[in-house]
Formats: structure tokens, sequence, C-alpha cells
């Protein structure tokens, strides 16, 4: 995009620009902002870890269960923490022992707490099928 030339805006919403080749791209203003603001917002929010007083149990679906279990290292990476115990029932074995945080909220931007209704959530970007019921 940056050897892209702007040619003009259409409709109130679209910019139509012409690239080295000569090809015409019409691009969604909108949607051109939200990627923007998307990959500014990944690259500047810090994940922080709140450890939690006592494990939070989960009920998850199987195959929500069996996500967390085999991406360990990616929810890991975005703060959640877990305790595994077999000895429990399927749907069972999982509690939370750190939950994900973006902040304080000083440094003007909103903070954002994450909670155990966002396990299912990244179980769903990560293709686990069903719908999490950890809501309790």
């Amino acid at each position: 995009f940056k050897d892209m030339s702007i040619i003009g805006q259409f409709n109130l919403g679209f910019i139509l620009a012409r690239c080295r080749n000569q090809n015409l791209w019409i691009l969604d203003q909108h949607a051109c902002d939200e990627i923007y603001n998307f990959e500014r917002l990944c690259k500047e929010t810090v994940i922080h870890e709140q450890k939690l007083i006592a494990p939070l149990p989960l009920e998850l679906s199987p195959s929500e269960e069996n996500c967390v279990l085999e991406n360990l290292d990616i929810f890991e990476r975005n703060g959640f923490r877990f305790v595994y115990n077999p000895e429990k029932e399927i749907r069972h074995r999982l509690s939370l022992t750190a939950l994900p945080h973006s902040g304080s909220g000083r440094d003007g931007k909103k903070p954002v707490q994450f909670g155990k209704e966002d396990v299912g959530a990244l179980c769903a970007m990560l293709g686990a099928d069903g719908t999490s019921s950890s809501d309790g």
C-alpha cells in the first residue's frame, strides 16, 4: 500500500488508489481505519496477569477443555493460567489461577479485565466447536 497513489474519494467512504502496475484499488475507509487501529492496538497493548486468590473452576465443553490443553502456550502468552486436575470429570478438570488484564488505565487507555468467559471465546478463535458454558 505504500507504493499506491491516491486518486480520490468515492461515495464518502471509499478511497480510489492506483498501484505501480496501474491496477485500480477501491479501499473501504472504515475497514482500513479498523485494520490500522487493530494493528496499533496489538503492537502497543501489554497484557498483564492477575493471579487469583483461589482457583476459579471452569465448566467447559469437552472440545474447549481439549483446546485449552492443546494450546496451553497460547493461553499462557495471553495471560491465562490454569491448574489441571485429571481426577475430576471431563468438563470440570480445569480451573483458572490467573486472568489477563490490559493495565490500570493510568496511561489514558481504557483498561480491559478478561474473565472466564474469554477462555471459551479464545477456544472459538482457535477452532474449538461448541460454545462456552463457563458462565456461572
